[in-house]
């Protein structure tokens, strides 16, 4: 390997955060390669240029950098020209922005790093890195996806390498946009591109993918793990064939003409990449260099001195001379073995991208909190039954990992079921002085199936009131914590409501006690009443996890609690505040309804080994849990209201609005940044298909509006959630708007009614016209 690219900030993490506002995080960050460099990384690998993401200070201004070593001194530390500051990225709050034009300076080094190096300064800035046989130059993360990216302006200086050193977050459906840009990116220009990203987590609400990749002139070499339990680092090469390059610029008309003009008026600067020695360092493999024709390109001496060009005709027309003799001999041995394109990238359903990315999520903030194991209230319904269905996704992957002889996710399951570990083991029979003793490990215990695993770090509860929850949710919930493998418990909390109940009446003797809707009670009553419920099932749910580890003699430890809120919910406002939504994490916080019934939908079939070319999708097929398929059928409810003969609950009822167009509602006023007029135009072009009258369309919009605006304040308790999607409303960092609103929009709706009407009347008129016609 001669060249090696890590991803964006791995030194420190790119998740610190406001941690890159302490000077500590640049120093800890320096020690590191320090360490590295005491460790002989560098000393053990002087022919390979190492490329590292962390973050440096220059000028007391913070910056987001690569800083490249080769043969143990630093030649470049190149800072990031653009920052990312949409979405979740807010990086110009804690870095600058490198000006393309700024050039080159002079960066001076920490004592610790001259101690190692001998080097008291290192070039900092925006440089394009010429080595004996190719060219490089960098590129990190965002700047891949801006309109106008370096890539282009290297590939027209004829920089033969890219590369992308990435911190880019798991997104559902986003891995086709990477692979669009880098493919499109050499496919226009010519060259090898090669993407770094981060997997894994930083003890956020993000999961970083990985799906290292490597192209070559718009085609796919390698591509790397995009979900892993059991590594934060993998390593994907391939072996570039840079003649390949040339062949394929020199055909492209329009890039040597724009190449020709654009290097004279724009230069960006060049720096050699010298070896200790002073000689130029090749991007070839030694014994058999890769540019087999470049090499024909050089400039070669004959036996008298003078300089000849290797194109002479006349050199060649007689191989037996002296000089075609002594061009033949300089000639390098002709590698062959180069990398051959992928036949397709491997891009995962949205169904299988949910099964994964969370199911990583939730394993790497279990093994870094180091507790016991997880707790969802299991209701029967769509939404936590789909998070019991993302747990048992992870237990499965933990247990094939293990089948995978990977020992790591093993001691990790141990270590957090509270059995002995491996290590732990070794360390006992080592404390025996004078014994050499085989180890014997046979003790150890070792996972048979996923529900084993389930069994020992998964618990289910079905919190159900009396006349309120029914048969089917009962025995759905049931049914699913089987097929998964958790520890099930079936609780009734309506003994604990009524004792609230009676300290409230207490509270007011002469009133009576509240009465539900279909009772005869007000709204205020019904409203208490069904949130009493909720909020009890949050506080049993926290009981239950504090205890069950140690109710079960399963030792110490406590359990996670888990929400199963979507995000159509939480947009809408549809959650009681502090209820089961109120937990520690939750798995399905950034996934719209539509996408959980689809991987619920897929999650109820069974997997394909054979992997056969018609399966749909990377994995063939779903988790087999077909209990999934009843609850499918079943229209959603919470079950907080008495169920009678004339009135069973309904969530869509309650919202006053579907699930699907909730869905609508959240990608327009998100992704597609409309407000309530802008809203209420596009569904009328939408919508019209459907023969609906814009009057009825403002309605739509405008109780969407109100109940949003009523609801926004629960937005700022909601609990931590993967991030999933562009349509998410998390109110920490992702959609940042205010919580207190005029639910009346006296403007926006005043604008809207007036639209609507102009725009029936002139419906009206229309149908009226193609009836006399």
């Amino acid at each position: 390997v001669k060249y090696r690219a890590g991803g964006e900030l791995e030194v420190s993490g790119y998740g610190c955060e406001d941690h890159f506002f302490e000077t500590d995080t640049f120093e800890h960050s320096w020690q590191v390669i320090a360490r590295l460099f005491d460790l002989g990384v560098f000393e053990n690998n002087r022919n390979m240029l190492i490329d590292i993401g962390m973050p440096v200070i220059h000028q007391s201004a913070s910056y987001n950098s690569r800083v490249l070593v080769l043969d143990g001194k630093i030649v470049l530390i190149r800072p990031k020209v653009w920052l990312a500051d949409d979405g979740n990225y807010r990086e110009s709050r804690w870095f600058r922005a490198w000006p393309p034009s700024r050039g080159i300076e002079q960066y001076l080094l920490p004592e610790i790093i001259e101690k190692r190096t001998g080097q008291k300064f290192a070039p900092i800035g925006n440089a394009i890195l010429q080595g004996l046989d190719c060219s490089l130059a960098i590129e990190t993360c965002e700047e891949l996806f801006v309109p106008q990216p370096p890539h282009q302006q290297y590939g027209l200086h004829g920089v033969e390498l890219v590369s992308n050193g990435s911190g880019s977050h798991h997104s559902l459906r986003k891995l086709k946009q990477r692979l669009d840009l880098i493919t499109s990116a050499t496919r226009r220009t010519g060259g090898a591109y090669v993407y770094a990203n981060l997997i894994g987590c930083d003890g956020g609400r993000l999961y970083y993918d990985g799906c290292n990749m490597i192209v070559l002139n718009g085609e796919l070499l390698a591509q790397g793990e995009q979900f892993s339990l059991e590594s934060e680092c993998f390593i994907t090469y391939a072996d570039v064939d840079l003649d390949a390059i040339q062949r394929y610029r020199i055909n492209i008309v329009s890039r040597g003409v724009q190449a020709a003009s654009l290097s004279m008026v724009n230069p960006i600067p060049k720096l050699p990449l010298l070896m200790r020695d002073g000689s130029l360092f090749s991007f070839c493999k030694q014994d058999a260099p890769a540019k087999i024709g470049r090499s024909l390109s050089h400039k070669i001496s004959d036996s008298s001195g003078h300089t000849k060009w290797d194109h002479n005709e006349e050199d060649y027309e007689h191989v037996d001379g002296p000089l075609g003799r002594s061009l033949l001999e300089k000639l390098p041995p002709i590698q062959t073995e180069f990398t051959r394109p992928l036949q397709s990238p491997r891009v995962y359903l949205p169904q299988e991208e949910i099964a994964l990315g969370p199911a990583c999520w939730l394993w790497d903030y279990l093994r870094r909190s180091s507790l016991r194991g997880f707790l969802l209230p299991l209701s029967g319904g769509a939404d936590s039954s789909a998070t019991a269905a993302l747990v048992g996704s992870m237990c499965l992957l933990v247990f094939e990992a293990i089948q995978m002889g990977k020992l790591n996710v093993l001691e990790d399951l141990r270590r957090i079921t509270r059995k002995t570990t491996l290590a732990e083991l070794q360390a006992a029979n080592s404390e025996q002085a004078g014994t050499r003793n085989e180890l014997d490990i046979s003790s150890l215990w070792v996972p048979s199936s996923p529900q084993e695993i389930a069994n020992e770090i998964f618990v289910t509860l079905y919190l159900g009131s009396e006349n309120m929850s029914s048969k089917e949710t009962r025995q759905r919930s049931k049914d699913l914590a089987a097929e998964v493998g958790s520890y099930h418990l079936d609780l009734n909390i309506w003994p604990a409501v009524e004792a609230i109940l009676t300290i409230f009446q207490s509270a007011f003797p002469n009133k009576g006690p509240p009465k539900f809707k279909v009772y005869g009670g007000t709204y205020e009553e019904n409203q208490a009443l069904q949130n009493i419920q909720a909020r009890i099932r949050m506080v049993i749910s926290y009981l239950i996890a504090q205890l069950a580890p140690w109710a079960r003699g399963q030792g110490s430890g406590t359990l996670l609690v888990l929400s199963s809120a979507n995000v159509d919910e939480a947009l809408r406002g549809y959650l009681t505040k502090y209820d089961c939504s109120a937990a520690d994490i939750n798995p399905i916080g950034g996934i719209s309804k539509a996408d959980l019934k689809l991987f619920l939908q897929w999650a109820a079939t069974t997997r394909d080994k054979s992997r056969s070319s018609t399966t749909p999708g990377v994995l063939g097929g779903g988790l087999g849990l077909k209990s999934l398929k009843a609850v499918l059928e079943a229209a959603p409810t919470a079950e907080l209201e008495p169920i009678t003969v004339t009135h069973v609950q309904t969530d869509e009822a309650d919202m006053g609005m579907t699930y699907d167009e909730l869905s609508i509602y959240g990608r327009l006023r998100k992704v597609k940044h409309c407000g309530p007029v802008s809203m209420f135009y596009q569904l009328v072009r939408e919508w019209s298909v459907y023969k609906m009258s814009p009057l009825l369309i403002a309605e739509k919009v405008k109780f969407f509006f109100k109940m949003y605006s009523i609801n926004r304040h629960k937005l700022t308790t909601l609990t931590p959630s993967y991030h999933a999607e562009s349509y998410s409303p998390e109110d920490n960092r992702f959609d940042l708007r205010q919580f207190l609103y005029n639910t009346k929009w006296t403007w926006a709706f005043a604008i809207i009614n007036k639209a609507a009407r102009r725009l029936e009347k002139q419906q009206e008129a229309e149908a009226t016209a193609k009836k006399v016609d």
